[in-house]
C-alpha cells in the first residue's frame, strides 16, 4: 500500500477526504487518500481514517467547518459520503466530485455544478490546485466603502426567505443557489473582495444556471420564474421606500443621523474611559504598552513562534484556530505566547541538568507572572472529565509520533477565546490551539 510522502513545501488550505468508510478494507479506505497527498503534498489533509474508534457524526461536521476544501470520492454508492457533500455544499465549501466508476448519481452531480465530476485521480488533484489559487474566504465592499466578511449563511438565508415569499417549498434549491454563486464570486474578486452588486449578479447568473440543469427542468422552471419575480418585487420594494423616504424630506433624516452620531460619539467616549480605568487596575498606572503590537492573533502567533522558535512547537491545528479567531485581543495573546516560550526554556534547562533549584509548577509559575503581565492572564490545568471524555479529540495533537492531549489552557481576559498547550517530554510546550472557546461538556459545542 501506498504511504503518503511528508509535504516538503508550505501547504496551503485544509482538504477534507470523504469517501466510503462502511464495508471497506483497509486498501479502499487508504490507498486514494494516501494517492490523494502525494500528488497535492502542500495542503493539510483531513483524514477520517485516522479517528478510528473516536469517529462520529459531529466530529464529521466540524471536519467539514475546519476545511477549505472537499474531495468526494464516490467510487461507490455511500450514504455518509452523499451527507458530506450535501453539509459540506451547505457551508458553501468548494467540492471535487471524483466518480472514478461513472456511477453518474445525478443528485450528487447536480450538487456540484455546473463542474462535471472527475474521473480519475490525478484530474480530481488538478482541480484541487486550481481551486487553492482562488480566493477564500471572501471580503464584500459594502456601498458606503466598508469592508466586511462574507457570510455564506446569510446569503442562503436571503434566498430562503425569497423561496419563501415566491411559495417555492424546496429546502435544496436556496442551497444549491448560494453555493453557485459563491462559485462565480470566487471567480470574479478582486484580491479576494466583491461587491454587493457582484453578489447580486452572482444570484441571477444561479438562477439561469439551476433552471438549465436541475432535474425535473419543467418543474423547476417555474420555481426559478417565481423566485425571479419574488426577487424583482424586492428591488423594486427597496426603491420605492427610498424614494418615499427622500419625498419625506432630507432634513429629518439628517437630525436623526447628527443625532445618532452624537450618541454614539458619547458612547465611545464612556467606553474608552472604562477601558483606561479598566488597565489601569490591570496593569497598573504610568502602563506603555511593548513596542511591538501584532495586529491580529495570528501576527502573534507568527511573532512568538519567531521569538521562540526553540522552546515553542505550533501546531497546524494552532494556525487553523488563531485565522478563525484573527481580531481577539491581539497584544493579550502575544504577551500569553511569550510566557509560555519563557516558561519552556526555563523547563528545557531542567530538563537538561542546566536549571537552577527545583522548577515551579505551571501554577506557580503563572501566578507569578500574571503579578508581572496583568490581571487578565488566567491559568487553567485542565478540562473536567466529561468534556475530555467528549471532546478530547479537539485537544489532542501528534508530535514526532508522540499524542499530546492539550487540555491546560490560558485565557487573555475574553470568556471566549483560549490557548491550549501541552508540555513535551524534552521540555518544549506545543501550542494546539490558539483561537475561540473549544466545545465542552457544559455548553457543547
Amino acid at each position: 500500500m501506498e504511504e503518503p510522502r511528508q509535504a516538503a513545501e508550505k501547504r496551503v488550505g485544509v482538504v477534507y477526504l470523504s469517501g466510503p468508510l462502511s464495508g471497506c478494507n483497509r486498501e479502499q479506505r487508504h490507498n486514494w487518500r494516501n494517492a490523494v497527498q502525494n500528488q497535492s503534498p502542500r495542503f493539510e489533509y483531513i483524514d477520517p481514517t485516522e479517528w478510528g474508534d473516536d469517529y462520529d457524526f459531529s466530529r464529521q461536521l466540524k471536519a467539514l467547518d475546519d476545511a477549505d476544501i472537499v474531495v468526494a470520492n464516490m467510487w461507490k454508492v455511500s450514504v455518509g459520503t452523499t451527507m458530506d457533500i450535501w453539509n459540506a455544499r451547505y457551508r458553501g465549501k468548494p467540492i471535487v466530485l471524483l466518480d472514478p466508476n461513472y456511477l453518474r448519481n445525478p443528485i450528487l452531480e447536480d450538487l456540484v455544478r455546473p463542474v462535471e465530476p472527475a474521473t480519475s485521480l490525478e484530474e480530481a488533484c488538478r482541480r484541487l490546485e486550481e481551486l487553492a489559487t482562488r480566493p477564500n474566504p471572501l471580503r464584500v465592499r459594502k456601498k458606503d466603502g466598508r469592508l466586511a466578511d462574507f457570510e455564506f449563511a446569510k446569503l442562503r438565508r436571503s434566498l430562503e426567505f425569497v423561496c419563501a415569499e415566491a411559495n417555492v417549498n424546496d429546502i435544496n434549491l436556496p442551497q444549491q443557489l448560494a453555493a453557485l454563486s459563491v462559485d462565480y464570486l470566487r471567480d470574479w474578486a478582486s484580491a479576494g473582495v466583491v461587491s454587493t452588486e457582484q453578489i447580486r449578479e452572482a444570484t441571477l447568473r444561479s438562477l439561469n444556471e439551476v433552471g438549465r440543469n436541475r432535474i425535473n427542468q419543467r418543474d423547476v422552471r417555474v420555481r426559478v420564474e417565481a423566485i425571479r419575480d419574488a426577487v424583482k418585487r424586492r428591488e423594486e420594494s427597496k426603491e420605492s421606500a427610498l424614494a418615499l423616504a427622500e419625498a419625506q424630506g432630507d432634513k429629518d433624516k439628517l437630525v436623526a443621523l447628527v443625532e445618532l452620531q452624537d450618541a454614539e460619539l458619547k458612547h465611545l467616549r464612556a467606553e474608552k474611559a472604562l477601558l483606561e480605568e479598566q488597565r489601569e487596575r490591570d496593569e497598573g498606572p504610568g502602563y506603555q504598552p511593548p513596542g511591538y503590537q501584532p495586529k491580529t492573533v495570528v501576527e502573534a502567533l507568527e511573532r512568538a513562534a519567531e521569538q521562540f522558535d526553540d522552546s515553542l512547537q505550533v501546531h497546524p491545528k494552532a494556525w487553523r484556530s488563531a485565522r478563525k479567531a484573527n481580531t481577539y485581543q491581539p497584544l493579550r495573546v502575544l504577551l500569553a505566547l511569550e510566557t509560555l516560550g519563557k516558561r519552556a526554556r526555563e523547563r528545557m534547562a531542567q530538563v537538561e541538568g542546566q536549571g537552577s533549584g527545583q522548577a515551579k509548577s505551571l501554577a506557580e509559575y503563572f501566578a507569578e507572572e500574571r503579578s508581572k503581565v496583568g490581571s487578565w492572564l488566567h491559568y487553567a490545568n485542565g478540562e473536567g472529565e466529561a468534556t475530555v471524555g467528549e471532546y478530547g479529540y479537539e485537544r489532542e495533537v501528534s508530535v514526532g509520533g508522540v499524542k499530546y492531549l492539550a487540555d491546560k489552557h490560558l485565557s487573555v481576559g475574553d470568556q471566549n477565546f483560549r490557548i491550549h498547550f501541552a508540555e513535551m517530554v524534552d521540555g518544549r510546550i506545543v501550542i494546539a490551539h490558539c483561537g475561540r472557546h473549544l466545545s465542552t461538556h457544559t455548553f457543547g459545542t
